[in-house]
């Protein structure tokens, strides 16, 4: 999460960039996985997505074995539309997910 309370992938501006931060996190902290706990918020943009999704290809590329796991939120009527096409971006960027995780979100959809 970027000073400001947004999410990384909101305010880095390119590909480069926002997989550059992700892989300060992984070099300094060396996980064996990490998950991305992504709001409606953080969904919104399809286009912020498919940064996330080719940020995390590229660590997750450049470091063989790197867990990926994604929370998204519930509603009352399901995963939404653009917890959806996260997976999917995901999915064509060539990243692994390890796991969906779905959180229910409370907001009566």
């Amino acid at each position: 999460m970027h000073q400001d309370g947004t999410e990384l992938a909101q305010s880095c501006p390119n590909v480069g960039e926002l997989a550059g931060r992700y892989r300060d996190v992984v070099d300094t902290t060396e996980p064996d996985g990490i998950d991305l706990f992504l709001s409606d918020t953080a969904l919104a943009d399809a286009k912020t997505n498919v940064r996330r999704a080719q940020a995390l290809a590229r660590v997750q590329h450049d470091r063989p074995g790197l867990r990926v796991s994604i929370t998204l939120p519930l509603g009352r009527t399901g995963l939404p539309d653009t917890g959806l096409d996260m997976l999917r971006a995901a999915s064509s960027a060539g990243l692994d997910v390890s796991i969906v995780n779905l959180v229910f979100a409370g907001d009566g959809r």
